[in-house]
């Protein structure tokens, strides 16, 4: 299990990476204004417009108001009295390493964005799965005190299968959060149910000792 694990973390590392080197200026932000569209197809604008100021709200309170934005730019990217104060040497690089510095940090900040936006996202459907999710988690508990009371067998297949899936719907949410192309809003909903969904299984088929 470390092992998969292990390979699972490296694979998000090196996405991040790709995004972070690969991924043109303006792209993740283009992706954004797609995915805002979709969404306000698919739900609404009224919806759409609460989920971006959920998100607008959590990105400034983390990132914009205690200045780690202006900070990270004002760090790699040399401004005009930095420059005065370099003498000859202060326009070097800024044709190329500085745009590309910046262009770097533009990809990254926007994909933090689209990351606060998609978990946004997430949490309109909470409210709506949260008596559902209930509803699984008490059938499961139920369903494995049936099979105790009446001795039966638990699965050890379904509990082994249903938490490699758990854990791959979580694995996978968090790379659908960093990929930079639109994404439907209906799939944080389908996450959210396929995972009530396993759990029941695997609460239903848990062993009588762990």
């Amino acid at each position: 299990m470390f092992k998969y694990v292990l390979i699972g973390l490296v694979l998000l590392c090196l996405e991040v990476l790709l995004v972070a080197i690969l991924a043109a200026d303006g792209q993740v932000n283009r992706a954004i204004e797609r995915e805002r569209l979709l969404a306000a197809a698919w739900l609404g604008e009224t919806v759409e417009a609460t989920v971006a100021a959920r998100a607008r709200t959590w990105f400034n309170r983390r990132f914009v108001h205690n200045g780690i934005v202006a900070a990270s730019y004002g760090y790699l990217i040399p401004d005009e009295a930095m420059k005065q104060r370099s003498g000859a040497l202060g326009h070097v690089g800024e044709h190329d390493v500085f745009p590309y510095a910046q262009g770097r940090l533009n990809v990254l900040w926007d994909t933090l964005r689209q990351m606060t936006y998609r978990f946004a996202m997430l949490t309109v459907w909470v409210p709506y799965l949260l008596p559902l999710a209930g509803a699984a988690i008490l059938d499961g508990l139920m369903r494995r005190r049936v099979k105790m009371a009446e001795f039966g067998n638990a699965s050890p297949a379904v509990h082994r299968y249903s938490l490699y899936a758990l854990l791959l719907l979580i694995y996978f949410s968090l790379l659908a959060l960093l990929i930079p192309i639109p994404l439907t809003p209906l799939l944080a909903p389908a996450l959210l149910i396929l995972f009530i969904i396993f759990l029941n299984l695997l609460l239903a088929n848990t062993p009588q000792r762990v």
